[in-house]
């Protein structure tokens, strides 16, 4: 079940609104989540990618990032630098409040929510004055002089006044395709989500209703980003050696491609995260992906397997009896290629594989795709995942 437990509520605000200035450097995974509150947030420094409702926003210093209430978010922080913002929190009784008729404090999150982007992006000079005033709004937080309450509202109030003209003003970074990247499929998920909170909704429902596979629709919602930061690849021996296994193959095979292969590129990206947070299995990894990118280039089995098959490789197709001739994998190969094909990635360690079994698989997989590509035959760093693995 896909419900609000699972996209959770965060943040609890007990007053009108409240200005928050934070700088930490922990590595820290923040799911997707909402609130019942409006929110600013003023990207002062790091490497953060922010995503709400399917967009993935790269953040850049005074970037503001408008997320109104009850939208699905999260920013996916590098921890490899101090993460700076400003973040804005605004109750949504205050706003109505405190706003004018025709002229309600909130229009800025209304406008961009029928937008469908919620980047405020302005010039250097324009960056001065919200410099000074959060400067401000500060300073009149920590006061406890007279008055110093009303002059944080109204400088808050101008804070809005502010982002509602530059909005209006049409001060963002949309027009700049570096900024942003739309999974529109996730998206129009996330819309779905929002508008039926109340509501239990299943995985197999938001699926269908995309036309989308159950696990495609989860992998996806899972890993949907504008980047990731990779956590153990480039330190652990074994998983580097597949990376480069992986980026040599990819170089031999599909560089002379004349068009773009959004499908491709979607399982290598996947591919890159799965190594990366993989904890068992790695041994097994490169098997998964030869034998799954066979699925992108062409010429993956074109039916069923059942027990004890052999696997023609001049047909593509699974066989009751051993061919006559030498392109055909045995029956124990021809297994662990259906196991492999079948697997999800997550539990490649169920694949119980010895040394020599991994070996006379990989040799195997290696002379399927030589029958339909002799470019494999150039690929060095198979000689390295022999020795390691």
């Amino acid at each position: 079940m896909l419900d609000r437990s699972e996209v959770g509520k965060r943040g609890y605000l007990d007053r009108d609104f409240r200005l928050v200035h934070l700088k930490d450097s922990l590595a820290q995974k923040i799911d997707y989540h909402y609130h019942e509150f409006d929110k600013l947030v003023i990207f002062l420094g790091g490497k953060v990618t922010y995503v709400v409702e399917g967009v993935t926003y790269f953040l850049k210093p005074w970037d503001i990032v408008l997320i109104q209430h009850n939208l699905i978010h999260r920013p996916i922080i590098d921890p490899a630098e101090p993460y700076e913002r400003v973040v804005v929190w605004l109750g949504r009784e205050w706003l109505e409040n405190r706003s004018d008729p025709g002229e309600a404090l909130d229009t800025c999150f209304s406008i961009t929510q029928e937008r469908g982007f919620h980047l405020l992006r302005f010039a250097p000079q324009r960056r001065l004055w919200y410099m000074d005033h959060i400067q401000r709004m500060e300073e009149a937080l920590r006061e406890e002089d007279f008055g110093a309450a009303r002059m944080a509202d109204t400088l808050c109030q101008q804070l809005l006044i502010a982002v509602n003209r530059d909005i209006l003003l049409d001060r963002t970074a949309q027009d700049q395709v570096d900024s942003y990247r739309i999974d529109p499929k996730i998206e129009e998920i996330l819309r779905y989500i929002a508008a039926h909170l109340t509501e239990d909704l299943t995985v197999e429902a938001l699926a269908n209703r995309v036309y989308l596979s159950r696990y495609y629709l989860m992998h996806r919602f899972k890993e949907v980003r504008g980047g990731f930061v990779l956590q153990s690849l480039p330190f652990d021996v074994r998983k580097s050696t597949m990376a480069l296994f992986m980026a040599e193959v990819l170089y031999r095979l599909v560089r002379e491609y004349d068009e773009p292969n959004q499908a491709l590129f979607d399982f290598v990206w996947n591919c890159v995260g799965a190594l990366d947070s993989m904890d068992e299995g790695v041994a097994n990894f490169h098997l998964w992906f030869l034998a799954n990118l066979s699925r992108f280039l062409g010429f993956c089995p074109g039916n069923d397997y059942s027990a004890d098959d052999w696997f023609d490789i001049r047909e593509g197709l699974y066989t009751k009896t051993r061919p006559q001739h030498v392109s055909f994998m045995t029956q124990e190969c021809t297994r662990i290629l259906r196991d492999m094909m079948e697997c999800d990635v997550r539990c490649l360690a169920e694949i119980g594989l010895n040394r020599t079994q991994r070996v006379e698989f990989l040799n195997a997989v290696l002379v399927y795709f030589g029958y339909h590509l002799d470019a494999i035959s150039a690929v060095q760093s198979v000689r390295i995942l022999r020795e390691v693995f």
